[in-house]
C-alpha cells in the first residue's frame, strides 16, 4: 500500500511536470511528423499534454487503489474475446 502511494505520487508529479514543461519536452524529443501531418500544426504539444493528463490520472488511481479495476475495465473487451 505504501509502495502504491509512493509510485502514485511520483506519477502525479511526473504528469504535472509534463503539463508544465510540454514545450521543452516536445523540443527535446523533436516533433512527431505523424501527429503534425494528421492532426495539424502543434499537435505534438497536445499529445504531450494528453499523455501528462493520463499519467497524472493513473497516478491518482494508483494512490486510491483503483488501478486494477480501471485497467481490467479498459481491457475487458480483449479479455472477453480471448476467453471464447
Amino acid at each position: 500500500m505504501i509502495v502504491n502511494i509512493f509510485f502514485g505520487l511520483i506519477l502525479v508529479v511526473a504528469g504535472i511536470a509534463m503539463l508544465k514543461f510540454n514545450y521543452q519536452i516536445s523540443n527535446m524529443f523533436s516533433h512527431n511528423n505523424w501527429f503534425e501531418r494528421n492532426f495539424g500544426s502543434g499537435a505534438t504539444y497536445i499529445a504531450f499534454q494528453l499523455l501528462g493528463i493520463l499519467v497524472s490520472l493513473y497516478g491518482v488511481f494508483l494512490i486510491l487503489g483503483l488501478h486494477d479495476n480501471i485497467i481490467g475495465f479498459l481491457l475487458s473487451p480483449i479479455t472477453n474475446v480471448m476467453e471464447r
